[in-house]
Parts: C-alpha cells; sequence; structure tokens
C-alpha cells in the first residue's frame, strides 16, 4: 500500500527531497504518512462488502494468523485492485 501511495505522488510530481543523511526530509514524511493514511481508509470491494482497506488489512492479519496456527488449511491472500 505505502508503494503505490508513493509512486503515485511521485508520478504527479511531489519531489522526495532528501536532507544530508540521505533520509527524506520532514514534511515529505509527512505528506507521505498523510496520503498513507487516506489511502487506509479508502473502500474497496472484499468477500462481498466495501471495506476501508485499512479494516481489509487487519481481517487478513486476523485469516493469516489462523492459518499459520493450524487451525484452517488454506489462505487466500487479498489483492488488491490498481
Amino acid at each position: 500500500m505505502v508503494d503505490r501511495t508513493v509512486l503515485a505522488m511521485v508520478t504527479r510530481g511531489t519531489a522526495l527531497k532528501q536532507d544530508t543523511e540521505g533520509r527524506l526530509e520532514a514534511d515529505v514524511r509527512r505528506a507521505i504518512a498523510a496520503k498513507v493514511y487516506e489511502r487506509l481508509d479508502a473502500q474497496a470491494p472484499y468477500q462481498g462488502k466495501k471495506l476501508t482497506l485499512g479494516s481489509i488489512l487487519q481481517t487478513q492479519a486476523r485469516e493469516l494468523a489462523v492459518f499459520l496456527r493450524g487451525e484452517r488449511p488454506t489462505f487466500e491472500a487479498y489483492v488488491a485492485d490498481w
């Protein structure tokens, strides 16, 4: 989710300014964080319902945990549309 958000920002002309140590400048980090949170609130179809991407990620984490504990034989990963 973060990679898509950053790529979209760069494509739309956002400069990824770095400080003298090669880290992203604070204003750029804040802008990326704001866009990621915005994206987490976006709705997407999941299991026949419209959920926020944040809810989908949380559900996927729970379902993966159940699979890893051996309580479910399979795990179906969510693949977001681009």
